[in-house]
């Protein structure tokens, strides 16, 4: 996380940016639980944020996550905006342990009433320290992305699967190549699942030639969806 969260001191000023990224159209890997590239976070200005007048030790705090981002960043077929996302879904999770809803109530029994929440400005600023890393790894992180893919020895390329879960007949392509006619391999209107690795997509057309309507898939796909499974006759391995 270093070189990634070393950046994102440029990166502060855009705490309320959270939504500045879509969401991937497929993303599901299988992230390694091995410990061997993890270094939690690194940043060197990390130890202690300000925000709100409140003091976060970011560091400390979002530890679990960074080193669960670094694993996604070095397992083969997870694609770089799904580890970030998940990055910011498990930030989250911490806010919301650390700083869960705590009820502020006056009087007693039928007259009892709530009128806000002791942690309700905490888990804000908590929020907010997540939004900036999420920007930070969303606008910086790919060197670092393509890093940890080479480290781990992954190959940029991508697979299609006759059936689901990566099961049937399989039929893989490298980055910078293209089929304009499944059909040429015995392979048209057959994929149901699709594997990535490293850090490559794919582009999947309806028709032959690169024609009618286009599927962009950036991570492991297990399960294409009924307006895909069967659907696919051309496509384009490109980068990300």
């Amino acid at each position: 996380m270093k070189k990634i969260l070393g950046f994102s001191l440029l990166v502060m000023v855009a705490l309320t940016f959270s939504s500045l990224i879509a969401k991937a159209v497929y993303s599901e890997c299988k992230i390694r639980t091995d410990k061997k590239y993890v270094d939690g976070c690194s940043g060197p200005w990390l130890p202690n944020v300000h925000v709100k007048g409140i003091n976060i030790d970011a560091k400390k705090l979002f530890k679990p996550a960074c080193n669960t981002h670094d694993q996604c960043y070095h397992s083969c077929g997870c694609g770089k905006e799904h580890c970030d996302d998940k990055f910011k879904a498990d930030m989250t999770a911490i806010c919301d342990k650390k700083y869960p809803y705590d009820p502020i109530t006056i009087g007693t029994g039928r007259f009892k009433k709530n009128i806000g929440d002791k942690n309700a400005v905490k888990r804000t600023a908590c929020y907010a320290v997540k939004d900036a890393f999420y920007a930070a790894v969303r606008a910086g992180g790919q060197g670092s992305y393509d890093d940890a893919q080479k480290r781990a020895g992954c190959k940029d390329k991508v697979c299609l699967y006759q059936h689901w879960n990566y099961k049937g007949t399989e039929k893989c392509w490298s980055v910078g190549q293209k089929q304009s006619s499944l059909t040429d391999i015995g392979f048209n209107d057959m994929a149901s699942s699709v594997k990535v690795f490293g850090n490559a997509k794919v582009e999947i057309y309806e028709h032959v030639g690169f024609k009618g309507k286009k599927l962009v898939i950036t991570s492991d796909t297990p399960k294409l969806g009924k307006a895909w499974n069967d659907k696919a006759s051309s496509l384009k391995i490109i980068r990300p």
